[in-house]
């Protein structure tokens, strides 16, 4: 027997026991009307309809779930079920009282005539703060945005799901509550994996006020290091704008050139393309041992929290187990137009380098990158053109890309 006709049944069983049923009646005018009497036979009293602790109602969701057929249904909640088990269709059962089934809403909702609306004066879509991070293809891990409001009066608000538009593949969830009477945040969590890079929409509409929120996603890229074993790497080099797109050749994707085992930069992006000879502050002093290391990350490296300079065998590894790809023309020296794709989702643009003694040499020709190797008083860089790794001076300034740690 399915709910509904349990419930039908119920009521069929306790009005033939106790009560009358009437349909369409003619004084008044009703389409149905069930009745009790008082023991003594004598004035109606209303009627009972089924009651169930929140609890059972809780396991009658996980057996059956309550669908279009019960739209509209009606119970009374004795008490309501366990806080963990506020979920699913009875995420907002929180206390004793008369419930109905909004199929809609996927969800019992409290029934009150006296029930005052949660509503806020305005929500600040400038202040929104999201935490986690966001990259296309990557699902979101402790992800979350907070909202601030003001205004609130005090009253219940429901649970949402909000699903993201343009870069689709988050859902953002809010648990019921209530609103502060003042100011408050709102904390929806985000779950799920973005499609693409770009710009993920959440349309908010809460308390009686609406509000957008745009959430950049990053691309992903990376390569495999071995067979069916993918690496993440940052998009850009280091120093490069992060705003540009990385995978399209650019003077602004170019980076900074760093000498090896140094934490700060020879000569920073802007300055290497506008001042082709040495700097006359050119460092001579070469890096001491073990600056940089194979083993884990020093405190010289340069890469942000979280990535680190790769080593040689990571390098000889990318190029080993991916699909290089030439980009643009080699031949025009400072075209910014050249690099090596490596598979679908790493592209590296051919940079050029600084020597030893700080000239300027290759970008459009050849691009030269860092790994964390050193080889007694020189270090390993890898040379993008032919993919090949050399020794070279650790005076010499070279791009640097990080891979995840």
């Amino acid at each position: 027997m399915n709910k509904k006709e349990l419930s039908l049944a119920l009521m069929f069983i306790f009005s033939t026991t106790y009560g009358q049923i009437g349909v369409n009646n003619s004084s008044p005018k009703v389409t149905v009307d069930i009745s009790t009497k008082k023991d003594d036979g004598s004035t109606a009293e209303g009627i009972i309809i089924p009651r169930l602790t929140g609890d059972a109602l809780r396991r009658a969701d996980l057996n059956t779930i309550y669908k279009v057929e019960h739209d509209g249904a009606m119970i009374f909640v004795s008490d309501p079920p366990i806080i963990a088990d506020r979920v699913g269709q009875t995420v907002d059962i929180d206390s004793r009282g008369y419930y109905y089934f909004d199929f809609y809403l996927n969800k019992w909702v409290k029934m009150s005539l006296n029930q005052t609306v949660g509503a806020v004066a305005a929500l600040s879509c400038d202040g929104i703060v999201a935490t986690g991070d966001f990259a296309g293809g990557l699902v979101a891990s402790g992800a979350s945005f907070s909202i601030p409001y003001t205004g609130g009066n005090g009253e219940h608000y429901s649970n949402q799901t909000i699903i993201s538009s343009g870069v689709t593949g988050l859902t953002a969830t809010l648990s019921s509550g209530i609103f502060n009477n003042g100011s408050g945040h709102l904390v929806y969590t985000i779950s799920g994996k973005p499609n693409s890079a770009g710009i993920a929409e959440f349309a908010i509409n809460i308390g009686g006020k609406v509000c957008n929120f745009s959430l950049p996603v990053r691309p992903l890229c990376g390569g495999y290091i071995a067979p069916g074993i993918w690496k993440e790497f940052m998009c850009h080099n280091l120093g490069a704008d992060e705003t540009l797109n990385p995978f399209v050749p650019s003077a602004g994707i170019q980076g900074n050139k760093y000498q090896w085992g140094r934490v700060l930069p020879a000569i920073t992006q802007e300055q290497d393309q506008l001042y082709p000879s040495a700097p006359v502050n050119w460092n001579f002093n070469p890096a001491p041992d073990n600056s940089w290391k194979d083993a884990s990350k020093t405190f010289a490296d340069p890469c942000p929290q979280g990535y680190r300079v790769p080593t040689q065998a990571q390098w000889q590894a990318l190029s080993e187990n991916n699909l290089l790809t030439s980009v643009g023309t080699w031949a025009v020296f400072a075209s910014f137009e050249s690099g090596i794709k490596f598979g679908d989702s790493l592209f590296l643009p051919a940079a050029g380098y600084r020597t030893a003694t700080g000239q300027h040499y290759g970008p459009g020709v050849e691009g030269v990158y860092w790994s964390s190797t050193q080889n007694s008083n020189e270090a390993k860089g890898v040379i993008i053109y032919n993919t090949i790794i050399k020794n070279m001076s650790r005076l010499q300034a070279n791009s640097i890309r990080c891979i995840k740690d």
